[in-house]
């Protein structure tokens, strides 16, 4: 993709997605064209830009459903805590090992991850301590 316009033009379309309610038709695709957008112009960005952009697109990607990965907005704002409900329900499988082995790099990272994952494979393959919930008893695995 072809950077166009200057920083100041990126911008203004983030804050312009602001006040869109993301149910709007259209609203994904615009904010994944956006997405795009800034990844192409990051290097030509001054660091006070990357951090006003950062912080748009945090908000932005916060309003997306949860079950829909709206929590990576969470990590574009620095969050210590992701609560990952179900993150690869409907996944295939070699984008649910993605997301999973994402969310395991967080928390090797200072970030205190908390997933429901179905697939007990998936979780002990990634995570160092996995808890199960069975009849109302919390038990660890690992």
């Amino acid at each position: 993709m072809e950077p166009k316009g200057p920083p100041k033009d990126l911008l203004a379309q983030a804050e312009g997605l602001r006040g869109v309610d993301p149910s709007t038709p259209g609203f994904r695709e615009r904010l994944l064209a956006l997405l795009l957008e800034a990844k192409a112009r990051w290097e030509s960005l001054s660091p006070e830009e990357k951090r006003r952009l950062l912080a748009l697109l945090g908000a932005l990607l916060s309003l997306l459903p949860w079950g829909r990965l709206g929590w990576i907005g969470a990590l574009f704002q620095r969050a210590s805590i992701v609560l990952a409900d179900e993150p690869v329900s409907n996944l295939d499988r070699d984008t649910a090992e993605n997301v999973v082995r994402i969310l395991a790099g967080l928390s090797r990272n200072d970030v205190t991850v908390i997933s429901v994952l179905h697939d007990l494979d998936l979780a002990l393959s990634y995570f160092s301590r996995v808890y199960v919930l069975s009849d109302g008893r919390l038990r660890e695995i690992v």
